[in-house]
Order: structure tokens, then sequence, then C-alpha cells
């Protein structure tokens, strides 16, 4: 089977990107996971109540270190979204 695509000129402007669906679905979400480890690291892209404890370590301004239990908490509560 042989499947063949292409575009036409009014479609795709070159060198402008166009937002898709998933990237306008994670731009609406309250935090974005961006990476696993010993502990989860997550993007805070609303302004939410996080309080740091010892299962939630501020990093920067938007940015947490939380444990599964933490962020399964932080899951029923708020939107979120996996960035990788």
């Amino acid at each position: 089977m042989n499947a063949t695509g292409f575009f036409t000129k009014s479609e795709v402007i070159n060198g402008e990107y166009q937002p898709t669906e998933l990237d306008n679905y994670k731009a609406s979400v309250d935090f974005l996971i961006v990476g696993v480890g010993n502990r989860y690291e997550i993007f805070v892209q609303r302004p939410i109540n996080i309080k740091e404890n010892r299962s939630i370590k501020k990093i920067n301004k938007n940015r947490y270190f939380v444990t599964e239990k933490a962020l399964e908490s932080l899951k029923a509560n708020h939107s979120w979204a996996c960035d990788f």
C-alpha cells in the first residue's frame, strides 16, 4: 500500500508555525508534568496554591518537584497534561 500526500501553497506558509489541537490543550491546563525521576517535575501555568512540604519542593516561580502521592492529589484537583 502506498500513500501520497501533498500541500498546496495556500495551506502552508513557509516558516510560520500553526499550533495543533495538542498545543492548544497543553496551553489550557493548570500544570504540565515535564520530568520524571525520583520525583516528578511539574510546571505550573495557572496560579494555583501549592504549599511546600516534605512532598513538594519549589524549584523556582513556576516549577516544583513532587512525590507520586502529591502528584496524584494535584491531578485530582487540577487539570494537567504530560509535556514529553
